[in-house]
């Protein structure tokens, strides 16, 4: 009897935990597929009610609009959409080289500037040097929203409204503190007696920082990357905020934009799209990931 019971007990834990995983896994993935049968069907169909759980229709144009920049309203009427700010190629790809544009920016900029400061941080001992890791890292906890009066009004004065300078500026402040907290615990993980050898050797600190700790630290230099551009591809508020030119729209704000108006909503073409900038961020993410997950596990758990 006892055995039977802990049998029955097994089978339910397990049948509970199947109906737990597959219940997270329809919720992560529904989003996903009911974006690519979107991406698929005709923009109209997207406004029928009730809504078609099966498509009705099948069309390849929702794809081509954005790359070649042929664009079919409503009501029928063809349009094309070229880049204001790159007349050679289509508004969304305009868009993409803006993104590319400013996420890579922000990527080498905030590498350069954790490496630095995070390394700061680890090896000086210095007065107000906890306070001041302490006030980095406060400023995670203040939503983007309750600074945005004064960002705007500083941008309006220095003139950095409508540029690339003022975009990536502003994004490289919003990934750097955790990415200095994270090089910073990678940097603690390093014996500090490996770099006192070298500088009794005469190796300068920058000669040190940049032929032992950085190959050290490369799951850290990675983590930051992928966090710093992910961040900065998909981030909206600033780009709505401090930017009102077409020329220097990047991915998520020229979406809604070109595809979403007060009339109506093309949502078959900007559901084409996100997949057409969601594919290719996958692809990279997916060789990298480990290096993502081992940078965000190691700053933990020193941290």
């Amino acid at each position: 009897m006892v055995l039977k019971k802990l049998q029955i007990d097994k089978s339910i834990t397990e049948a509970s935990r199947t109906i737990v995983l597959t219940a997270g896994l329809i919720a992560v993935l529904f989003p996903l597929l009911w974006l690519l049968k979107t991406s698929f069907i005709e923009n109209k169909e997207t406004l029928v009610n009730p809504i078609y759980w099966m498509p009705r229709s099948f069309t390849l144009d929702n794809y081509l609009h954005p790359l070649i920049g042929r664009f079919e309203s409503i009501d029928g009427q063809v349009n094309i959409n070229t880049s204001p700010a790159w007349p050679s190629v289509s508004f969304f790809v305009g868009l993409v080289i803006n993104g590319l544009i400013v996420s890579g920016s922000v990527t080498l900029l905030s590498i350069v500037l954790a490496i630095l400061t995070g390394y700061g941080f680890s090896r000086f001992r210095f007065f107000g040097r906890k306070s001041l890791m302490v006030l980095v890292l406060n400023t995670q906890m203040f939503p983007y929203i309750a600074i945005v009066v004064p960002l705007y009004v500083m941008y309006r004065n220095l003139k950095m409204l409508n540029t690339y300078t003022g975009l990536i500026i502003a994004m490289t402040g919003m990934v750097l503190p955790f990415s200095i907290w994270m090089i910073k615990s990678f940097c603690d993980t390093i014996d500090e007696d490996l770099e006192e050898s070298a500088l009794i050797e005469g190796a300068s600190r920058i000669r040190i920082l940049c032929n032992i700790v950085v190959p050290v630290i490369t799951p850290g230099i990675a983590s930051v990357a992928m966090f710093s551009f992910l961040n900065s591809w998909n981030h909206l508020l600033y780009v709505m905020i401090l930017n009102t030119r077409e020329e220097l729209l990047t991915v998520p704000m020229g979406l809604l934009r070109e595809y979403a108006s007060s009339y109506f909503y093309y949502y078959a073409t900007m559901s084409a799209g996100l997949l057409l900038i969601i594919i290719p961020i996958a692809l990279i993410y997916i060789p990298f990931q480990k290096y993502f997950a081992s940078g965000l596990t190691a700053g933990a758990l020193k941290g």
